[in-house]
């Protein structure tokens, strides 16, 4: 009895240890993506226009979702998400975000954009953190 009582002890220790290298796995790494990061801010929060310093594509991040849904970018292109609403962009899946750090941006307020450098080739689905529904598709080619 006292040998099945040890070894439910160890396997209760083990699940635990387990579920913590999973969770403290799934936490969002924003560090990764900060150092290729630029906030600025817009002509207008309504304005669809662009800040003349913007380099690369860029969408738009509306009340209705990201405009275009689907972005394709260049190995080492940049994409500058124009905020008309305030908004956190993360990659998938939510609320995880594991599919590409480069894409776990920090929240940026409306009327300010937001620039990032994307290196890691490979299609990544993203999303607004606040609103999941609100999808879109980077392609980095």
């Amino acid at each position: 009895m006292n040998k099945r009582v040890v070894i439910i002890g160890l396997v209760v220790i083990l699940l635990a240890i387990g579920v913590s290298v999973l969770l403290a796995g799934g936490q969002r790494n924003e560090s990764a993506s900060v150092e290729n990061v630029i906030v600025t801010e817009t002509a207008s929060p309504g304005s669809s226009g662009s800040p003349a310093s913007s380099p690369g594509i860029q969408a738009r991040l509306t009340s209705n979702g990201l405009e275009p849904a689907e972005i394709r970018v260049p190995a080492g292109g940049k994409i500058t998400f124009v905020h008309e609403v305030a908004a956190e962009i993360s990659s998938d899946p939510h609320p995880v975000h594991t599919s590409n750090s480069e894409l776990n941006l920090p929240e940026t307020e409306a009327g300010k954009t937001i620039t990032a450098t994307f290196t890691e080739k490979g299609q990544y689905g993203i999303h607004n953190h606040q609103r999941p529904s609100q999808k879109g598709t980077v392609i980095v080619e």
